[in-house]
């Protein structure tokens, strides 16, 4: 079959509209000036950012260097523990150093870790504590820092490599890390109720979630859960401990809310009143605002008792209603409603179709009592 080929039909050509070309304002020579030198100090400032974020890249991965260094002198046995102890003590040795006579893991807070900065570490790298802090203030801070790292390290030496606990990145953007590994932290293997079991089981709590345990921790450190942030709270057994009741009693939210409606230092509980003002007044719209945000805020409280399913809960909203007729029921309520309507308001409930003075004793107590289900 013979296909013939057909005859192109040119297409009509469409004229595309001209786009406008933006006006581009002509600068002054003022303007030109103030620009130039703005985009100047911009360059400049992101430039002293990011030698200020390499300063602190570093200076992460030499302060891990140097915890490194001083658990090797461990090693060589060349830290002078002894200047950490009076003359009279027998025993000079880490241990003393870390925990009590029964064996417990002692508390140790800053002035702590100064002393053994002091007393240990500076003889330990040939300096002479006598006006070092004037002489090498930086570097004294320094190694206050590391003091708590170190200590930690010392503590935990058996379960750290130190040939290859250090992760060196290789992008330079990315600070050196420590590998912290579970059997550190690990607990479930000593003995339920014992002093060190409970203190590590709490300490994982605080620092691991749920997806995190039983897995080695990798951190820098500097930072929330950094190396020096770890070995400060490894070292406050009590404070770890209680924190934990804390925190299984009082929910974040909780304490929130308990800061909102402190009597002496809350936003909402230290308020006697709201703000008093004549009516069409901008002070009335201050006043209408506040208000309006009393109103959500008790809206929400209320939502999220009646969201409850527990009778705790349901208790306190029948408190609340309680409270509520209190004031509805108030002669000065009333009579602010007299000026307003001459209509005769009740604010009484009802139990089996009895009127109930809900204000006298405990509504819901009553409740539960009038006709008792079981």
């Amino acid at each position: 079959m013979k296909i013939e080929n057909k005859p192109k039909v040119e297409q009509p050509k469409v004229e595309q509209p001209k786009q406008e070309q933006p006006k581009v304002e002509k600068l002054t020579v003022e303007q030109q000036e103030v620009e130039n030198q703005a985009k100047a100090t911009k360059t400049e400032t992101w430039k002293d950012i990011q030698d200020v974020a390499q300063s602190e890249i570093k200076s992460n991965g030499k302060m891990l260097y140097i915890l490194r260094n001083f658990l090797k002198l461990h090693e060589m046995g060349k830290l002078e523990y002894k200047n950490y102890f009076e003359d009279s003590e027998n025993e000079k040795t880490l241990n003393k150093i870390l925990f009590d006579l029964d064996g417990n893991r002692k508390t140790l807070i800053t002035k702590d870790f100064d002393v053994f900065c002091n007393l240990v570490l500076i003889p330990s790298i040939g300096q002479n504590l006598k006006n070092f802090q004037v002489d090498y203030a930086y570097e004294y801070r320094v190694l206050q820092h590391v003091s708590p790292v170190v200590l930690f390290g010392l503590a935990n030496r058996v379960h750290l490599d130190l040939d290859n606990m250090l992760i060196v990145p290789d992008s330079k953007t990315i600070p050196v890390s420590i590998e912290l590994p579970w059997k550190l932290f690990k607990f479930d293997h000593l003995d339920k109720g014992k002093p060190e079991q409970v203190f590590r089981s709490n300490l994982v709590s605080r620092l691991f979630s749920e997806s995190e345990k039983k897995k080695n921790l990798y951190c820098t450190f500097r930072g929330e859960k950094g190396l020096e942030y770890i070995s400060r709270t490894f070292f406050l057994p009590k404070k770890v401990i209680s924190d934990n009741v804390t925190n299984a009693e009082v929910s974040p939210f909780a304490r929130e809310l308990k800061l909102l409606n402190d009597v002496e230092k809350g936003t909402l509980g230290a308020n006697k009143k709201i703000t008093e003002a004549k009516e069409n007044t901008p002070a009335s719209i201050r006043r209408n605002n506040e208000i309006d945000e009393l109103y959500f805020t008790a809206e929400k409280a209320i939502e999220l008792l009646a969201s409850s399913n527990c009778e705790y809960a349901r208790k306190t909203l029948i408190d609340l209603y309680s409270d509520m007729l209190d004031i509805l029921n108030a002669d000065s309520f009333k009579n602010e409603l007299k000026k307003i309507s001459k209509a005769k308001v009740e604010f009484e409930p009802r139990v089996n179709g009895n009127p109930i003075d809900a204000s006298m004793g405990d509504f819901f107590k009553y409740i539960k009592e009038v006709n008792k289900v079981g």
